[in-house]
């Protein structure tokens, strides 16, 4: 569990990470349409990378509790 946490941990810093990078080159483009494309293609790659993550945790959590509860009833 403790290791799960930890990697979720890291995740979220790097999605923060990634969000603010991402801001930062729509905000400091100037106009150049390549630069704008390339920040909203990572802040959408982001996005869906992190809700993926989110779901695979949510669905491996449920499944080991499920489990254990199972594994323990009488």
């Amino acid at each position: 569990g403790l290791i799960i946490q930890g990697a979720m941990a890291l995740i979220g810093v790097a999605f923060g990470i990634l969000i603010i990078y991402g801001g930062f080159l729509w905000m400091t483009a100037r106009g150049n349409e390549e630069t704008v494309k390339k920040s909203i293609n990572l802040l959408q790659t982001a996005v869906i990378g992190f809700i993926i993550v989110v779901g695979a945790y949510a669905i491996t959590n449920y499944v080991v509790d499920t489990v254990i509860t199972s594994a323990f009833r009488p």
